[in-house]
């Protein structure tokens, strides 16, 4: 990839558009690009890697910070890149977003970042992350690879140089992507940590099954089993210990099941003989209760007997309520045609005085519409000739704006008449000052021509040479040459005059015609002036001019406003003569209607007076049938003998249930009783206290076994639980110590744990390689510019085996043949190993990259710490970059580097802001 030119437009420090134009600087060499500090040499190389790929090249430059901040609002920001790959040409164009102002209104919007690739067949690549896949593309790498490999930092690479281990591994896994081998150790130190944290679990549950073995208190190995369960024992003995525990507790299990089998027959057997003494007693009790139930019984019967026959007695009562309740009942219809007249006589009522009332409200309303009809219509009659009026005034006040306009343009063209005039006054003051300038330095000039001429003889011979011939007599010697007068001026000076002489002439031919200009411009206005003054005022002269039209002008003023309030005024009375023929209409229609409404109420008043007779003689016929006022009335009264006649018959009904029931009570307790006698007569009542005594004993053993039954199940449980859980966590836990031993010698030897040995990690390994290869590539350049001093070594053995190595750097001085650390290098010569590894690293990423070659290259400051023999080997080596038509940029301000390379792109400050550029 070489740039052919870069354009640059409100871009860091550049206000302007700036363009780069690299094919000035040829194909291949060295060029430098210096100026002053801060002025944008780096931003040169940020510009062309942000269009690339859309970011600058540093760390620290935000692609969204790139407008510059001395550039005009109204300049754009981007920047445009021609660039050629493969001798093909390629176009980029690039800006960031930043704000801007707005093409409409006022205020600032927001331009968005874009993006262009133009390929060299036409075709087109937009969007911006569209165009920096394409570009990585084309040129096989991605823009971290660019930035390494063409721009060579100074800074950045002595840091490289004196770095310890652990920094140079941050670095290179940065820049060769090593950082996988980082993790592979990261899984492999979590997955050892996890492992471990693994077995020491599968050990404390064994240790906690442990804890958990049970036995009796006086059991003979109570000593061994404390010692199993403070974790004392083995594995192995402690599951021995729980197989006896596991028999032994069995056995005494079995014992005890067939113990509590016997006490449980026996209790059943006791227990069938206190249930059927309990029954007995029980049948006791109830004869003697039923007894006496059935004596209560039978004096409660004789009670039942005397209310029933007092129920009887009142049954004539009833059948007379019930005759007298639907004699009432069937005259209830009638009440509901009373009730309907009285609500039709209500309504009616109600209707009347609705329509009374609507009728009285459109009567005054229509007094009201009567009274402004006539209004209406009389002020229509006075407004009849408004628009004719308002016409008449719109074309006097046309008339007056036309002439006023007239006499506005007379005026300004009066007042450009007189400008001119003192434009002309001072012109021609201007071209008599230049004449006389003009002709004061002719007559200098000639004056001086004659005594030039006068003294040309002294003049030659201030040009005669010994031994060479005179232009006039042609000797080769001159014993007296003619001497200049003091007064007379040389050749140089009568130049000088000759000059001056001419400017001035010059200078008062460009006056004259401007005077000229001028005179032709206020005739012409003069003409104008007088033309359209005589349309207005044909006999007025010239000087009552102004005063005529300014009189003129303020009296059409004042009667332009008085037109105006004229116009205004017949606007409103046109308008309310507009209002009043929609309003009389409107009018009209209302009193029409209010006429209708007003005939339809008093037909209705009528009818509902007519109706309202006709209900009132219907509710005085109604009156003499009813023996009550209401239906309400009525209603009450039938229910009240329908209740009385209900309360005596359900009183009948409730004597007669009551004493059958009585009846039925007495016969059940009868046989009851017969059943108790019976039950007594056959059965001998057993000693209930004996049986009592032996069951309580009987019980009391049963507990005791029950309680000896649980505990065994609960030692067994437990005992047998802590066996299975020991059993399967150690198989378990020894499964995981096998992988726990290979994990940890694996995790140790990527790490670099490895006990007695060099720590290296794997990824410092990989590392090495690529360390190695680099500082190879790096020696053949330090070694030229060093003077066949030094070379960069690898240590090869750690300094100890505590701290991580690998990357540890040493410098071989071949004038002693001794070995030592980088950092006893002068600065010069840090410089200098820096920049020989900073080649070296970008050498080994084109090759890791696929072989990509690219035509350019930056090297960016450090050569100020240099003495002159090592700017010599420096420059030396550099050149030797340029082999192969690549051209390499040297960034810098040094003095000695302007005067070694000649080819330059010179950026300068600007006093008012900004920066700009200058290829040499």
């Amino acid at each position: 990839m070489r740039p052919l030119k870069l354009t640059m437009s409100a871009f860091g420090p550049y206000a302007g558009e700036e363009v780069i134009d690299f094919e000035k600087l040829g194909k291949s060499g060295l060029y430098l690009i210096t100026g002053d500090t801060g002025a944008g040499k780096t931003t040169i190389f940020d510009a062309i890697t942000y269009a690339l790929y859309g970011e600058a090249s540093g760390s620290t430059r935000d692609s969204s910070m790139l407008r510059s901040k001395y550039a005009d609002p109204q300049t754009p920001t981007y920047v445009e890149l021609v660039f050629s790959y493969a001798g093909k040409p390629y176009t980029l164009k690039r800006n960031p977003e930043y704000e801007r102002p707005a093409k409409r209104g006022i205020g600032v919007t927001r331009q968005p970042a874009e993006a262009e690739l133009i390929y060299p067949d036409n075709r087109r690549v937009t969007r911006s992350r569209d165009v920096t896949n394409a570009v990585r593309d084309i040129l096989g790498i991605d823009r971290n690879q660019f930035s390494q490999i063409a721009m060579i930092a100074q800074g950045d690479f002595l840091r490289l140089l004196l770095a310890e281990t652990k920094e140079r591994q941050t670095i290179f896994r940065e820049i060769f992507h090593t950082g996988l081998y980082q993790t592979f150790q990261d899984r492999l130190k979590e997955d050892l940590r996890k492992m471990t944290a693994e077995c020491e679990n599968g050990r404390r549950s064994i240790r906690q099954y442990m804890s958990g073995m049970c036995s009796a208190e006086d059991d003979l190995q109570i000593e061994e089993i404390r010692r199993a369960k403070a974790g004392e024992l083995a594995t192995e003995e402690a599951l021995e210990l729980l197989d006896r525990l596991l028999e032994k507790d069995t056995e005494d299990l079995e014992r005890t099941g067939a113990k509590i089998s016997s006490l449980d027959t026996a209790l059943g057997t006791l227990n069938v003989k206190l249930g059927r003494a309990e029954e007995l007693e029980r049948a006791e009790r109830t004869l003697e209760k039923t007894r006496a139930d059935l004596k209560k019984a039978t004096e409660t019967m004789h009670e039942l007997d005397a209310a029933l026959a007092k129920a009887r007695a009142r049954q004539p009562e009833a059948d007379l309520l019930a005759a007298k309740a639907a004699a009432l009942e069937a005259l209830l219809p009638e009440y509901d045609a009373r009730e309907n007249i009285l609500l039709e006589c209500r309504n009616t009522g109600l209707q009347l005085q609705a329509e009374e009332k609507a009728l009285q409200t459109d009567s005054a309303a229509m007094e009201v519409q009567l009274q402004l009809l006539e209004q209406l219509q009389a002020e229509r009659k006075t407004l009849e000739a408004a628009g004719a009026a308002r016409e008449a005034l719109l074309r006097e006040k046309d008339s007056a704006e036309t002439r006023g306009k007239q006499i506005t343009a007379v005026l300004n063209t009066l007042d450009t008449s007189e400008k001119l005039k003192v434009q002309l006054g001072a012109a021609q003051q201007k071209y008599l000052a230049a004449q006389e300038q003009s002709e004061e330095a002719q007559r200098q000039y000639d004056t001086m021509n004659r005594a030039f001429l006068s003294e040309q003889a002294g003049i030659l011979a201030q040009t005669l040479k010994a031994g060479e011939p005179c232009p006039v007599c042609g000797a080769t010697e001159h014993p007296h040459p003619a001497q200049l007068a003091v007064s007379a001026p040389t050749e140089a000076q009568l130049k000088l005059a000759k000059q001056e002489a001419e400017r001035s002439r010059q200078s008062a031919e460009q006056e004259s015609r401007e005077a000229g200009s001028l005179r032709g411009q206020m005739e012409a206005t003069r003409k104008e002036l007088m033309q359209k003054a005589a349309e207005l005022w044909p006999d007025l002269t010239p000087e009552k001019l102004r005063a005529a039209a300014e009189s003129e002008r303020k009296t059409l003023r004042g009667r332009y406003a008085e037109l105006n309030a004229a116009v205004a005024g017949e606007n409103r009375k046109l308008q309310r003569k507009e209002e009043l023929e929609r309003l009389i209409p409107r009018t009209e229609k209302e009193q029409l209607r209010l006429q209708n409404s007003i005939q339809g109420s008093r037909e209705r008043v009528a009818s509902c007076r007519t109706k309202l007779e006709q209900w009132n003689t219907l509710l005085e016929q109604t009156k003499e049938k009813l023996p009550f006022p209401t239906k309400a009335e009525a209603n009450a009264e039938l229910v009240r003998l329908k209740n009385e006649q209900q309360q005596i018959n359900e009183a009948l009904s409730e004597s007669e249930e009551a004493r059958q029931q009585g009846k039925t009570n007495c016969a059940a307790l009868e046989g009851r009783i017969t059943q108790l006698q019976e039950q007594l007569a056959v059965s001998e009542k057993p000693d209930r206290d004996a049986l009592q005594a032996d069951f309580d004993r009987l019980s009391a053993e049963r507990r005791e076994e029950n309680r000896k039954h649980s505990e065994l199940l609960v030692r067994l449980n437990a005992n047998r639980s802590a066996a299975n859980g020991i059993r399967e966590q150690g198989t378990e836990l020894a499964a995981a110590e096998k992988k726990l031993a290979w994990l940890k010698a694996l995790s140790d030897t990527a790490n670099g744990n490895v006990s007695g040995k060099e720590r290296i990690m794997l990824e410092t390994y990989v590392q090495t390689t690529y360390f190695d290869r680099i500082i190879n590539r790096a020696n053949t350049r330090f070694f030229v510019m060093s003077g066949g001093q030094y070379e960069l070594k690898r240590r090869s053995i750690a300094d100890n085996l505590r701290s991580q190595s690998g990357l540890e750097l040493s410098v071989m001085d071949y004038y002693n043949n001794t070995e030592r650390s980088v950092k006893t290098l002068s600065g010069g010569e840090s410089f200098k190993a820096s920049l020989s590894l900073a080649l070296g690293l970008s050498d080994e990423i084109q090759s890791s990259a696929g072989g990509i070659q690219l035509d350019t290259m930056f090297v960016d400051e450090g050569f100020g710490s240099l003495d002159e023999e090592s700017l010599e080997q420096a420059i030396r080596a550099l050149t030797g970059l340029t082999e192969s038509n690549r051209l390499v940029g040297i960034i810098s301000h040094v003095s000695e580097l302007k005067e070694r390379i000649d080819r330059q792109i010179v950026v300068t400050k600007d006093r008012s802001g900004g920066s700009r550029t200058e290829v040499i």
